[in-house]
């Protein structure tokens, strides 16, 4: 079973769905070096609370696998959360 910590990364924009068109999904681009998936894009399955997302937003996520079209596992971004910087003030 993969580790099920959160990783860190930023929202990089929404793209439309090639087998659905008119249908936009958002991706996030996994920026942690502790994270065996650093540098890769993923497609964001979930969102915590309903948030929206923009982008350039900092957040932060769980890594799930999922049975892809062609009986591959694909990865995808789940439970995406705004990251809140350390000490902030701000509450969200």
């Amino acid at each position: 079973m993969p580790d099920q910590r959160r990783c860190k990364g930023y929202v990089s924009g929404k793209q439309e769905c090639p087998y659905q068109p008119g249908n936009f999904y958002w991706k996030v681009r996994v920026k942690d070096p502790t994270c065996p998936q650093h540098g890769k894009w993923l497609v964001v399955a979930s969102v915590h609370d309903d948030i929206a997302l923009a982008k350039g937003l900092n957040v932060n996520f769980v890594i799930g696998w999922f049975d892809g079209a062609s009986g591959k596992f694909v990865l995808k971004a789940i439970d995406v959360q705004i990251e809140v910087p350390p000490n902030s003030a701000h509450v969200i």
